[in-house]
């Protein structure tokens, strides 16, 4: 089952531009040298615009969630979803520098930041370090950096920055998801045991579809959100947190039945599941704050009350 969703011709040609783009860097990211940062990946995605996109505002909240799709699909690392929230934020891109976002963690590329955002109990802050970075190996073997941080001041919800910011790590999510739960359909149905194909037993598709399933309700409600956005629809922020919230979950249902199908061959390194995994694993950690978690909790008795 596919729900088809589309955000429209404008940021489908984006979006398109942007994986012919990095088709040429895929393969190369998962040993990318140092800290793990996509060092022309990042000027490539500089100079074709999408970094400085969100300063635009959130009338391009279609286009910033059809490329995030896109490079949550290709597995492209970077602190992607932060340089959209921190760029709506600040109203322009990070100049000569790298955004970073702390969601309760070690901060992504925290050592090569220049500008700082903290995710805390009340809403988004903008920070300073006040503490030297102390780099900290993540589960797909880049390197972040544990940060001290004093914030400066509050972000105000009005501009849409962590809206855009929940949009793309939505987008970002349900791309990824959809990579794995993609690529496990073709290798179950190429693989054969008792002279049939894996796909053929309900016990394999049965799993991967209520995966797609999933990936599709969340892919659903990242459209709504990138419409609301892109309409200043007063439940925009709302819709965009039931976004990631869905996604999230869709991105680990994805993964424990991709899994699931490979079996073994999934924790090799040589066939990139494991390393899809780890990278879904790591986002979800980003998205289930307690913040996000605690809005949308306040969001349904809000829709509840009489």
């Amino acid at each position: 089952m596919t729900l088809e969703v589309d955000y429209g011709q404008q940021p489908r040609e984006f979006a398109e531009a942007v994986r012919t783009l990095c088709r040429r860097h895929e393969e190369g990211w998962r040993h990318l040298p140092g800290d793990g940062f996509p060092e022309q990946t990042w000027q490539d995605l500089a100079d074709i615009g999408f970094l400085g996109l969100a300063a635009e505002g959130t009338e391009v909240a279609g286009e910033i969630a059809a490329v995030m799709e896109e490079l949550g699909g290709l597995g492209c690392p970077g602190p992607l979803w932060e340089t959209v929230l921190a760029t709506r934020a600040a109203a322009e891109p990070p100049a000569d520098g790298i955004a970073t976002v702390g969601t309760g963690g070690p901060l992504p590329w925290g050592h090569r930041a220049t500008v700082f955002f903290a995710l805390t109990d009340d809403g988004l802050w903008e920070c300073e370090p006040v503490g030297e970075a102390v780099p900290t190996p993540m589960l797909t073997g880049e390197l972040w950096a544990e940060v001290p941080l004093a914030p400066r001041r509050r972000v105000p919800d009005e501009c849409g920055a962590l809206a855009l910011g929940d949009l793309a790590l939505a987008a970002q999510l349900v791309g990824a998801g959809a990579r794995l739960v993609r690529d496990a359909a073709e290798y179950v149905a190429g693989r054969h045991q008792f002279r049939r194909p894996l796909g053929d037993f309900q016990g394999v598709a049965f799993p991967l579809a209520e995966a797609d399933i999933e990936l599709a309700a969340a892919r659903a409600l990242t459209s709504r959100a990138a419409s609301r956005l892109a309409d200043g629809g007063a439940d925009a922020a709302r819709a965009a947190r039931a976004a990631v919230l869905s996604a999230a979950r869709a991105a680990r249902t994805a993964t424990y039945h991709t899994f699931q199908a490979y079996g073994a061959m999934a924790f090799t390194e040589e066939g990139g599941v494991a390393w899809y995994g780890r990278r879904i694993a790591q986002l979800r950690t980003q998205a289930l704050t307690p913040y996000r978690r605690a809005a949308w909790t306040a969001d349904v008795f809000e829709r509840n009350s009489p």
